[in-house]
């Protein structure tokens, strides 16, 4: 019984260190141009478990639809194409930036300074975060 008292107090005093699983970096939404109602959104997001991850959707209140694309060249031009998921390796850091991966995010009226932005990976698991709004001028 007193070994058990022991293994109880020794297992209580015990706390697991969280590892927030995908962490998020310079997360950003560009102010949408005067007279339009879509925009663009940059991040960089690192994978900090031993297991790969893959988004496949993501979500704002502030918006219609959140959708990952990337640039594409096509000859001489660059095209747009939407991502219907994002894969993100062990350890990984993948880069949403301007002339690459880009979030696209339509529907909006108005944006506040921070921008909620909700997104779901293959197995369910969701991940929040906010991003902060910027003006053209600022990029």
């Amino acid at each position: 019984m007193l070994l058990v008292a022991v293994l109880i107090s020794l297992l209580a005093g015990c706390q697991p260190v969280a590892v927030e699983s995908l962490q998020f970096e310079a997360a950003r939404v560009r102010l949408p141009l005067p007279g339009t109602d879509k925009t663009v959104g940059y991040f960089e997001v690192t994978n900090n478990t031993a297991l790969p991850v893959v988004l496949v959707s993501a979500h704002s209140d502030q918006a219609r639809a959140v959708e990952f694309h990337t640039m594409v060249r096509d000859g001489d031009m660059l095209r747009m194409r939407r991502l219907l998921e994002v894969p993100i390796a062990a350890g990984e850091t993948v880069s949403f930036a301007p002339g690459g991966n880009h979030l696209m995010i339509f529907g909006v009226a108005m944006l506040a300074d921070n921008v909620e932005i909700v997104f779901t990976a293959a197995n369910g698991a969701q991940y929040r975060h906010t991003f902060r709004t910027f003006s053209l001028d600022e990029q």
